[in-house]
């Protein structure tokens, strides 16, 4: 979860790029964790779904 804290850093351009990774990292982590909640069967599928979110999320904060 990003804090209002981190949020207004952010913002201000006052994190640095290793915070900001570091930050992308553990929000993927978390939508994985998740999302591996949601689904009440463990399919081959699932992994690739959750995985794509995961890489799609970390791309797009590069």
């Amino acid at each position: 979860m990003i804090t209002d804290e981190i949020r207004e850093k952010i913002n201000r351009g006052e994190i640095y790029e290793e915070e900001l990774r570091i930050l992308v990292y553990s929000f993927a982590q978390t939508i994985s964790i998740t999302a591996r909640k949601l689904f009440k069967r463990k399919e081959i599928e699932d992994d690739t779904f959750i995985d794509y979110f995961k890489v799609e999320t970390i791309r797009l904060m590069e």
